[in-house]
C-alpha cells in the first residue's frame, strides 16, 4: 500500500514527471494556505512502485483519502464558524 506522509491532509494538486531512466514520478500538493502561498508540503510516488499496486486497492484508497478529506474540510469549516460566532460583536442590554 502506498502511504502518503502524516503532514498530507488533503491533496491540493498532483503533478507528474519523467525521469532519465523513463519511470514516472508523481507529486501530490497539499497547500494548507493555497497554492500561491507557503508552505507546500509535497509527497512523492514512484510510477514503478505504483503500477506494481492492484487496482482495486489504489480505488479504496482513493475513496478513503476523499471520505477523510471531506471530514476534515466539515471539521475546518465547524471550527471556523464557530470562531466567526466567537469573534461577532456582542450587543448588551441595559436594564432601566
Amino acid at each position: 500500500m502506498l502511504d502518503f506522509p502524516r503532514f498530507i491532509r488533503r491533496v491540493d494538486g498532483v503533478t507528474g514527471a519523467v525521469v532519465k531512466d523513463g519511470a514516472h514520478n508523481v507529486f501530490s500538493v497539499y497547500a494548507p494556505h493555497g497554492m500561491d502561498k507557503g508552505p507546500l508540503f509535497h509527497a512523492h510516488i514512484s510510477g514503478r512502485q505504483a503500477s506494481q499496486e492492484p487496482a482495486q486497492q489504489g480505488l479504496q484508497q482513493a475513496a478513503a483519502l476523499q471520505q477523510s478529506q471531506s471530514s476534515q474540510q466539515a471539521l475546518e469549516q465547524a471550527q471556523q464558524q464557530t470562531q466567526q460566532q466567537e469573534q461577532a460583536p456582542k450587543i448588551l442590554m441595559a436594564r432601566p
